[in-house]
Formats: C-alpha cells, sequence, structure tokens
C-alpha cells in the first residue's frame, strides 16, 4: 500500500513536471483511505554550493501558506490542533554533514522543526542543472504524528509524503 503510494506521488510530480517548471512544496496524505492533495504558496530555501557540490540547504515555510483546494480545510488546518500557526508561524530545516551518494544524488541528513518540535531525518536530493538553473528535487516521508499534528485516530495516516522542486536561479 505505501509503495502504491509513493509510486502515484512519483507519477503525479513527474506530470507536474512536464506541465511547470516552477518552484514547489507539495504533500499528499490518506484521510479515510483517500490520497488529499496540497501545497505550500510561500517559502524559502537557500541552497549552498562549492565546486558544483551540494554543501548546505536550509529553508522556511510560511504555514499559513498551506493550500489544499478547500477554504474551510485550509483554515483548519492552521489551527491549534494541527499547524498552531498563531504559535509556530514557520516550518524550519537545515542540513548537517550532506554526503554525496553518486553524481547529482545527496543524502541529506537535516533538522526538522515544525510546530516547535525538532526532529532529525534523512532525505534524499537529486541536483541537475536545467536551462532554467539548477534544479534540487526530493521526495521523503514525515511522520505528523512526531510533529502532534492533527493528534491520533484511524482516519487520518500519520505517513505524509512531501515533494520539494526548488530551482536555484544562481549564476
Amino acid at each position: 500500500m505505501k509503495y502504491h503510494l509513493v509510486l502515484l506521488c512519483m507519477v503525479c510530480n513527474l506530470a507536474l513536471g512536464f506541465a511547470q517548471d516552477t518552484s514547489r512544496i507539495d504533500f499528499v496524505i490518506k484521510n479515510l483511505g483517500v490520497g488529499v492533495d496540497g501545497h505550500f504558496e510561500t517559502f524559502s530555501i537557500q541552497p549552498r554550493f562549492e565546486e558544483e557540490q551540494l554543501k548546505a540547504l536550509s529553508g522556511t515555510i510560511a504555514v499559513a501558506s498551506i493550500k489544499t483546494g478547500i477554504n474551510a480545510r485550509d483554515e483548519h488546518l492552521l489551527k491549534a490542533d494541527y499547524f498552531d500557526v498563531e504559535s509556530y508561524p514557520q516550518i524550519r530545516f537545515e542540513s548537517e554533514a550532506i554526503t554525496s551518494k553518486k553524481t547529482g544524488v545527496y543524502k541529506v541528513p537535516l533538522k526538522l522543526t515544525l510546530k516547535g518540535k525538532t526532529k532529525r531525518l534523512s532525505i534524499p536530493v537529486t541536483v541537475t542543472n536545467t536551462a532554467k538553473g539548477t534544479k534540487l528535487q526530493a521526495t521523503f516521508e514525515i511522520d505528523r504524528s512526531a510533529f502532534d499534528v492533527g493528534g491520533g485516530g484511524l482516519i487520518l495516516s500519520k505517513t505524509v509524503v512531501v515533494t520539494v522542486v526548488y530551482y536555484d536561479k544562481r549564476v
């Protein structure tokens, strides 16, 4: 089941990649067994390169910019039982020691701070050069319950699949 969700996300992201050539942060979570997707509209990502190698990665995401296509749901996600935007307006991440797995593919351990809790996770990041700039792409999973987002229950999956695509327009 988990495999099918990840495969579906990859197919959707591939289709979106052909449809648009822009930076984005998308997510998918199962609710009552159905995938609910959304994205964040406002974010800042700062990669640091040395000699064409990714050496550091950090960023912030404006929680209030969450969009799922249903305004009432978006407003509920901002409340204390989910993201608590009044107390925690940003999601932050900062890399630790990045290692190159092979050309253009990196293992990026990072600290993710969401709703006042900081957890370590490791994400795969692929870096490619395009006509639009250097493209960084990562697809990974987050356990939302580790950050106290959304409470317990059987209706909402604990696993959120996140896809980040970022174009670094450095010269």
